[in-house]
């Protein structure tokens, strides 16, 4: 996110032309590498990056922030002997960075609707003394549909306006964005600059998908610049997918080209909702075969997959020169169902170069994330293998205290791995404290316990607020261990 004062040196016009100009850039970066014949390191680089890129990160329009915890989309496990699942999220959060000591850096301070989503969010920056806050709205589907960003000064009770992002959704895909629109506060008033784009959708009589156009805002109008076109056989199944950019021809006339295909699809199954070329290996889209033409190489895939939705394994395979053949295997596991949190994954992709059945070059490289029930990040690691040795990429390890009782992260130690030195050091640290069960915010709830017996002011949402300064309203009252909701006139 670009701060305020960055942004008001960046007049609109500016911002949406370079956003348009890098739209056709990629496009041209793209057609011009499909011109040339790829070589095998080229289009091992090709099939690695798609693997990568259908690994199941963030579901768009969802806000997650891994080693904050407690954010939108996750929900705390169900406590023995209550009928209703309780929704622990942490009304305040401390971040500290080591340095030969733990420095305070920044402190959060949460609120959050009775479904554990994110309500208002703010930051105080100890090292500076600023303050950001977002606020943010859901609609009925528990997508974002509104942010407000503002920033300022500690001790100042008004912030400034800084972004406003309002979505909206397909009625079908409910998480799908189909418009984006992005504000940012300019010399005291909105101006509409940023990622702003409307994805049209259009379906058949039966209700598939048959295009997407993806348009982005150019200098007050929404122009196209990317689109997707689907096309159906007799059975009813998609037997091709066509991903094109819109860029410059060498007359400078604006053409279509195509950027990536899909031919010949059988289908393990399929609904017909299909608005991405590349959210189609889980859920209710999941392809069986099929041909795919991108950046210039044409590629035979299979995918085979796990029982219980655990996940799916992608053989890839290409020739060259009627002697080499490239074959690259892509295994993709949800970790869920083995006991780790929502979200969890590892993918292992192998990669083979061949010639007359004789192995020139093999590596494997591995990614895995493992997130808590809270969304907290418990393993961050990718490591790549050559020649029977293991070398890791990337390393980060988060240690995580939970209360005993309710199961809610206390404080999570983060630990970076030094590729160089070959070991692990300590990086950040967060600590979690204010709980409240948003499920029953209206019911007086566990607070955390005092070290002294003073007499304490809470919200409903749990944020402690100072007891010499409250303003008329509903409190919490908590003294010891005793706690009372309380009305102060």
């Amino acid at each position: 996110m670009l701060l305020p004062s960055v942004m008001k040196a960046l007049s609109p016009k500016y911002q949406s032309m370079q956003k348009h100009l890098l739209t056709g850039f990629i496009a041209l970066t793209v057609v011009s590498t499909a011109v040339a014949a790829p070589t095998p390191e080229t289009a091992k680089a090709t099939m690695l990056n798609f693997i990568k890129s259908i690994t199941p990160h963030s579901v768009e329009g969802k806000t997650v922030s891994p080693f904050l915890g407690v954010r939108s989309g996750f929900t705390a496990p169900q406590r023995e002997g209550t009928d209703k699942a309780a929704i622990w999220r942490a009304g305040t959060r401390e971040v500290f960075y080591w340095e030969d000591e733990w420095i305070p850096i920044e402190k959060y301070n949460d609120t959050y609707t009775d479904t554990g989503l994110v309500e208002i969010e703010e930051c105080t920056d100890l090292t500076e003394g600023s303050i950001s806050r977002e606020s943010n709205t859901y609609n009925a589907n528990g997508m974002l549909s509104r942010r407000l960003t503002q920033f300022g000064e500690e001790g100042i009770s008004e912030l400034e306006n800084s972004q406003l992002v309002e979505r909206s959704y397909d009625e079908r895909l409910t998480d799908v964005i189909v418009e984006n629109n992005s504000w940012f506060w300019i010399e005291g008033e909105w101006s509409q600059v940023g990622n702003n784009y409307r994805r049209i959708i259009e379906r058949n009589e039966v209700g598939n998908i048959t295009s997407v156009v993806l348009t982005t805002l150019y200098m007050g109008e929404f122009d196209p610049s990317q689109r997707l076109t689907v096309t159906y056989g007799d059975n009813g199944e998609a037997v091709s997918m066509v991903e094109e950019l819109l860029t410059y021809d060498d007359s400078g006339q604006l053409v279509w080209e195509v950027a990536e295909s899909l031919e010949n699809i059988v289908w393990e199954t399929t609904d017909g909702q299909l608005y991405d070329i590349e959210d189609i290996y889980d859920g209710a889209n999941r392809i069986k075969s099929g041909i795919m033409n991108m950046e210039g190489l044409e590629v035979d895939f299979n995918v085979e997959y796990m029982e219980a939705g655990q996940g799916y394994t992608i053989t890839m395979s290409t020739s060259f020169d009627e002697m080499f053949q490239l074959v690259v295997t892509g295994k993709v596991e949800f970790l869920d169902a083995s006991g780790y949190g929502k979200g969890s994954y590892r993918t292992t992709a192998t990669t083979t170069i061949t010639l007359s059945d004789e192995i020139l070059d093999e590596e494997t490289v591995t990614e895995c994330i493992i997130y808590d029930d809270y969304g907290i990040e418990l393993l961050v690691e990718s490591t790549w293998t050559y020649g029977g040795v293991t070398e890791v990429e990337e390393r980060m390890v988060n240690s995580v205290s939970y209360d005993p009782e309710y199961g809610y992260p206390v404080v999570a130690e983060v630990s970076i791995y030094d590729p160089e030195a070959e070991e692990m050091y300590l990086y950040m640290k967060c600590i979690y404290s204010d709980y409240t069960n948003v499920a029953e915010q209206t019911e007086v709830n566990t607070l955390p316990a005092s070290s002294v017996n003073d007499v304490e002011y809470y919200t409903l949402q749990g944020i402690r607020v100072d007891k010499n300064n409250l303003e008329p309203g509903v409190y919490i009252r908590r003294q010891g261990n005793e706690a009372r909701k309380v009305v102060v006139p």
